[in-house]
């Protein structure tokens, strides 16, 4: 399976085409190969090899259908993969630092400080029995910030930025917000110790559509100061949101480009069934309106 790779507006003049200058670069995957399970006795998959460059300050969606691989790749830039799952080849670098490298402690300090994951089912991160603030505390306090008044700032300036009221949300248990609110709980936890790269896993999967648009609208404010990875099955977010598509399907990146790229003209079979479904239901849902 071959990739079809396009020119992108991140490229540096020191880049070469469809991937960011090296002086800009936040995330490089290199050759990286995952196992999860037996796949050589048929009990498992096996993903890569894949190769991802991710510029400071840009939005990359990575998007495929389910089984593509890509809460994996979201896992691996994060050193963080789920049961049976091992690297068997290639490299992972953040914000310069090697993670297959680390030690369990390095990992620990870097995730949440330099590169951290927004969960797409938030009820079961957040703690029930814990009230936002002291949440907060304890992710702050985990990363070297043990002063209140710094804590209490970090917290309404992560609370603001993700467009919640800190006053009231601070006081508040997971269970007394919407779900939606429950998200930009989530957004703010990640902003909270100002994390070089954000990974959003499926975002937007577990919300109403009104909730969705809201939360594409705030991921659409984050992307102006923020260097973030989002994954999702659905093309339409990634639409609204990237500088950069990724499609994966079988474990491989199939196809990489610019929005309008992949949406006018895209290469891959996989890549054309999904924008063929994404138009399908968009005609579907005016019908449905009229």
């Amino acid at each position: 399976m071959t990739e079809t790779t396009k020119t992108t507006g991140a490229t540096e003049a020191t880049g070469t085409p469809g991937t960011p200058g090296t002086a800009q670069l936040v995330v490089d995957v290199s050759q990286l190969t995952v196992e999860l399970g037996d796949p050589d006795h048929g009990h498992g998959v096996r993903i890569g090899p894949v190769d991802l460059q991710i510029g400071r300050g840009e939005c990359v969606c990575v998007v495929g259908t389910s089984g593509a691989g890509k809460s994996t790749i979201g896992q691996a830039l994060l050193g963080m993969l789920g049961p049976g799952g091992r690297v068997t080849g290639g490299s992972v670098r953040v914000a310069g630092t090697s993670l297959f490298d680390a030690d369990d402690k390095t990992l620990r300090s870097l995730r949440g400080s330099t590169v951290t994951m927004i969960f797409q089912d938030p009820t079961s991160a957040l703690n029930p029995v814990r009230r936002l603030d002291k949440i907060f505390a304890d992710v702050l306090k985990a990363h070297g910030t043990t002063g209140k008044d710094e804590i209490a700032a970090r917290t309404r300036e992560a609370l603001t930025a993700a467009e919640l009221d800190p006053d009231a949300a601070m006081r508040r248990y997971a269970h007394e917000l919407s779900g939606g609110m429950r998200q930009r709980v989530m957004v703010a936890l990640a902003l909270v110790n100002r994390p070089a790269v954000i990974v959003a896993d499926e975002p937007t999967t577990a919300l109403d559509p009104t909730t969705q648009k809201e939360v594409i609208e705030l991921f659409g404010v984050l992307k102006r100061t923020n260097t973030l990875v989002v994954i999702t099955h659905d093309l339409r977010v990634a639409r609204r949101l990237a500088d950069r598509i990724v499609v994966m399907s079988l474990g491989r990146i199939v196809e990489t480009g610019t929005v309008e790229e992949i949406m006018t003209a895209p290469q891959h079979p996989v890549t054309q069934g999904l924008v063929a479904n994404q138009k399908l239901t968009k005609v579907a849902k005016r019908r449905d309106r009229s």
